[in-house]
């Protein structure tokens, strides 16, 4: 009735007044003598100052109870859903228009700001796709692993799956000379290492089987191999068909990998 009205608050009393011998009398003198917060808290969602209120809402719990209170929670979820719509729709300076908003919203400033976080990162992924910025683009998409299903990425991507395709026909035909032309840009983008480092291999050991009848140190060449790649099943079957097993020294175990280097070949005369 005090949220009513200001003036029933004598009524209230009236009503209370069993409880005040209780260990409830410090929270009905704390609501007799603010009779006018609820006045207070309607004016600031009047005003939207969201900060203000749900800090008046922390100091006086019974501002929780009330009806202003119900109405704006549902304001902050449907503000929040049509957020999450903008963002999916990359509709991103309307996104974050509603994100800063919804920020004085305690039940959504963590999981809002963690989505502004990750919007900030898109548009800077996009910025370095506009700008064609490969080394950066590709070192944002490691550091964010969900910027990879951005389809701005994915599109971005596909200069790559074609230099891709044409250097695994040529590893297949061990023509390692042309591999570094095909990869020139993409030789030192971290993101694309394992995947060149695997078509190097299929190079090197077509290499291998191209001079397998000439003059060739094969224990200085396999194990160039194995320093690098390690004692893998395609090195064993290279060498396991050309009777060539005395050919890996130590086990894989005790020897210490060297760096890849994406040398032209690995053949040891």
């Amino acid at each position: 009735i005090i949220e009513e009205n200001p003036n029933n608050a004598e009524s209230a009393k009236k009503i209370l007044g069993a409880f005040l011998k209780t260990p409830k009398k410090p929270v009905i003198m704390q609501l007799l003598n603010n009779i006018n917060i609820f006045k207070d808290a309607e004016n600031l969602v009047k005003e939207q100052n969201f900060k203000e209120y749900f800090l008046l809402t922390s100091n006086f719990s019974y501002l929780k109870d009330t009806e202003l209170y119900k109405k704006v929670l549902i304001l902050g979820d449907n503000i929040y859903q049509k957020a999450l719509n903008c963002e999916n729709n990359k509709q991103y300076d309307e996104f974050e228009k509603l994100a800063r908003f919804l920020q004085n919203f305690p039940s959504y400033k963590d999981i809002i700001t963690s989505y502004l976080i990750s919007t900030s990162k898109k548009l800077e992924m996009l910025d370095f796709i506009a700008k064609n910025k490969k080394d950066k683009v590709y070192k944002l998409a490691l550091e964010f692993e969900e910027l990879q299903y951005l389809s701005e990425f994915k599109d971005y991507c596909k200069e790559f799956d074609t230099l891709y395709k044409q250097a695994k026909d040529l590893a297949f035909n061990g023509k390692i000379d042309e591999l570094e032309s095909i990869f020139q840009d993409y030789i030192k983008i971290e993101y694309w290492s394992k995947n060149i480092k695997n078509i190097y291999k299929i190079a090197y050991i077509q290499d291998f089987k191209n001079h397998i009848n000439d003059t060739i140190n094969w224990t200085k060449t396999i194990n160039n191999y194995i320093d690098i790649f390690g004692k893998d099943d395609d090195i064993i079957d290279f060498c396991t068909k050309n009777k060539l097993e005395d050919s890996m020294l130590e086990s894989d175990d005790e020897r210490i990998k060297t760096t890849f280097k994406y040398q032209k070949t690995l053949i040891q005369q």
